[in-house]
């Protein structure tokens, strides 16, 4: 079915900031904000959580690639530059230059893996167990020099791959979640990197990608704040919820309730695991069932929310934005408004990205209606009913591309929107869709200008992957940086 709808919101881009003292250091992208001005947090006057300088990387590598990955990491402090201007991309300064820090591998914190050990791997009865014991044993090895390093990096190459993901009817197994799931409670933060993502020289944007991408991840994994959301609109606390269903029979499977929380910075990132034991749940079709919560255990988790972001900011917020991918049921509701009993603006929304909907662009030429050459804009919001309305989260932007052309990230793609519902609250339209559209530009661990999820979404959905591998919850760090 077609619609010709005019009644369309367009927002604004949402700027990002990358100082603390200089109001006017802001910028649409990541990557432009970086390269002229460096991370936020190096303006902060005496700021001490800033990572150590030199950043200090341990490595697992097998013995036959350490020259490889150690000569890939090194080179994130030499400078690249584009052969000609960019749409996105800008010139690689090196990491000291941008960060303000250097980078060090000692070769008495690289660890190996022989040829024989994957050998071994792969003849054992569960291979990919058996390789995710071995890499273990590498980490505790490094556990041992904890106050030495800061990361580690360890380097997947092609013979590993087999390894890597099995999925079947009865079956998942998922080496890169299972790694987080163990290095997250042992105080280890980790940065994979595939040999396959190593880019070659010759292509030059490749390789000036790859090393901001690897350059921000590293700053970020570290404890660096690379950015912040420049508009601030009041002491408003961003949650997303997900559920992470573990695999095996109804007796022994656990369902959990993981959340984030946000201060309206961006800033304050932190998960909260919520095993329960008695969920709720709507079938959807014949096989699928989404759980939801009881209004005990809803109330319980927000009660913890709740205290948690009073003792980060001193206070209460003021609102409370709840984000997650399936239906508010009503026994959630109720547990969740008893818990903020006193925060008279709850927002409780659903964004649902599986729709249907597209739109093209129109455009008036000669005095008559066409269809554009271009994409839809990037933040047209257009309202479906009173309580529903399409986000255009990917879109073209202006502002982007140094020569004024126009910028679409997806590139061919027909832009498709996520699908926003409201099950409680009062605020306007503009309000709520603005707040996601700056949460799409909040994922430290890329430095793509915008996301098509919000932050809350895809870091709620990350860690309930991660977390539905652990046997207990009693050890697992608040911290984001983690899990990504």
């Amino acid at each position: 079915m077609v619609y010709n709808r005019s009644k369309y919101i367009l927002l604004p881009e949402p700027e990002l900031t990358f100082s603390y003292v200089q109001p006017t250091y802001k910028s649409l992208s990541p990557l432009e904000g970086l390269k002229n001005w460096g991370p936020y947090d190096a303006s902060i006057p005496g700021f001490i959580l800033r990572p150590s300088n030199p950043i200090r990387i341990a490595l697992i590598s097998p013995s036959t690639k350490v020259h490889t990955i150690k000569g890939y990491l090194q080179s994130l402090m030499k400078e690249n530059k584009l052969t000609k201007p960019h749409e996105y991309l800008r010139d690689y300064k090196g990491f000291k230059e941008i960060y303000g820090l250097n980078v060090d591998i000692s070769d008495q914190l690289i660890i190996t893996v022989n040829p024989k050990e994957i050998v071994h791997c792969k003849n054992g009865e569960h291979p990919e167990i058996a390789f995710l014991e071995l890499i273990k044993s590498k980490l505790k090895m490094l556990s041992a020099k904890r106050e030495q390093f800061d990361l580690i990096v360890l380097f997947i190459t092609s013979e590993m791959k087999e390894f890597l993901e099995i999925k079947s009817e009865n079956y998942s197994f998922d080496f890169h979640d299972q790694l987080k799931a163990y290095s997250a409670p042992s105080n280890l933060r980790l940065q994979l990197i595939r040999e396959e993502r190593i880019p070659k020289q010759a292509d030059v944007n490749d390789t000036i990608r790859k090393l901001w991408w690897l350059s921000s991840a590293i700053y970020t994994k570290t404890g660096g704040i690379p950015y912040k959301l420049a508009d601030i609109s009041g002491k408003t606390a961003f949650i997303g919820l997900a559920y992470g269903i573990k695999h095996g029979n109804t007796a022994n499977r656990i369902v959990l309730g993981s959340s984030q929380v946000f201060n309206e910075r961006g800033e304050g990132i932190r998960f909260h695991l919520f095993p329960i034991e008695n969920p709720l749940w709507e079938k959807i079709g014949v096989k699928r069932k989404n759980p939801y919560m009881n209004s005990e255990d809803a109330r319980r988790l927000f009660t913890i929310i709740r205290q948690d972001y009073q003792t980060i900011n001193g206070e209460l917020p003021s609102r409370v934005v709840v984000h997650k991918s399936t239906p508010f049921k009503s026994e959630e509701i109720e547990g969740i408004v008893q818990a903020l009993e006193g925060i008279n603006n709850i927002e409780l929304l659903t964004i649902n990205q599986n729709t249907l909907h597209r739109a093209i662009q129109g455009e008036i030429r000669s005095g008559k209606q066409e269809v554009s050459n271009f994409p839809i804009k990037r933040g047209t919001v257009l309202p479906l009913d009173s309580y529903s309305f399409l986000l255009w989260t990917c879109g073209d932007l202006d502002g982007v591309d140094p020569t004024g052309r126009h910028f679409y990230q997806e590139r061919r793609y027909i832009p498709e929107p996520i699908v926003v519902t409201r099950y409680l609250g009062k605020d306007c339209i503009e309000t709520v869709a603005v707040d996601i559209l700056k949460l799409t530009k909040m994922n430290w661990n890329n430095l793509q200008i915008y996301n098509r999820l919000p932050v809350t979404i895809e870091f709620a959905h990350s860690i309930s992957d991660i977390v539905k591998q652990l046997e207990s919850y009693s050890n697992v760090p608040k911290d984001f940086r983690y899990y990504i």
